[in-house]
C-alpha cells in the first residue's frame, strides 16, 4: 500500500473520529467513555503500519521435513 494512500485513511478515520467524539458530547455520553473509544480509536490507526510482503523465499516452496 502506498503512504499516500494510507495517510489519506488516517486523516479521514482522525476527521470521522472527531466527528463521532463531537457527537457523543452532544448526546451525554460521559466524557470518559468517548475519550477511551476516541483515543483508542485514534491511537490504532496512528500506530498500524502494513508490512510489505516478504516473497525473497519463492523458489523453495517444500515442506520441511526432517
Amino acid at each position: 500500500m502506498s503512504k499516500g494512500i494510507l495517510w489519506t485513511i488516517k486523516i479521514v478515520v482522525i476527521l470521522l473520529v472527531v466527528v463521532f467524539m463531537t457527537a457523543a458530547k452532544e448526546i451525554g455520553i460521559p466524557i470518559i467513555i468517548k475519550n477511551l473509544i476516541g483515543f483508542g480509536i485514534i491511537y490504532a490507526v496512528w500506530k498500524y503500519k502494513p508490512d510489505e510482503p516478504n516473497n525473497d523465499n519463492n523458489d523453495n516452496q517444500q515442506l520441511d521435513k526432517s
